[in-house]
């Protein structure tokens, strides 16, 4: 990948793409690009630069990147159940925002945003075992 963590400042890089993506393609992109530490903007233009170079003849640039680093890699499986568990943690999240907003309005009992709490703490169980961690120490 390009050493484009380096953010230039704009005068050094005035040329402008605009992509479009999927929101699977876009998904993919982002978590790629978390891998190596990139922003989605850097991982996208290091990935053009390489390709480009490799089309010419050239060898990729490799500036500010250890030797041998790799991104850590995921099965499709774990993938797709990480994927399907940010969706519902993201889900739960939004319904204990809502019922947190109405019970500081005095609309609903603050008690009555138990249940969503313990349902967020038992998916952040979830998201541990499945992450080969211990739930220990989670609060419940």
């Amino acid at each position: 990948m390009s050493d484009a963590t380096a953010q230039a400042a704009p005068a050094n890089r005035p040329r402008k793409r605009d992509v479009r993506f999927s929101e699977a393609e876009h998904a993919l992109v982002e978590r790629s690009a978390a891998s190596y530490g990139l922003t989605p903007s850097a991982f996208v233009r290091g990935a053009a630069v390489d390709a480009a170079r490799e089309q010419q003849g050239l060898p990729p640039e490799r500036r500010g990147q250890a030797a041998g680093a790799t991104p850590p890699q995921l099965t499709a499986d774990a993938v797709a159940v990480l994927g399907a568990l940010r969706t519902e943690v993201k889900r739960v999240g939004v319904n204990l925002n809502q019922q947190t907003r109405l019970a500081h309005h005095g609309v609903i009992d603050l008690r009555q945003v138990g249940p969503t709490v313990e349902e967020v703490a038992a998916l952040c169980e979830q998201v541990v075992a499945l992450l080969g961690g211990s739930s220990k120490g989670v609060a419940s």
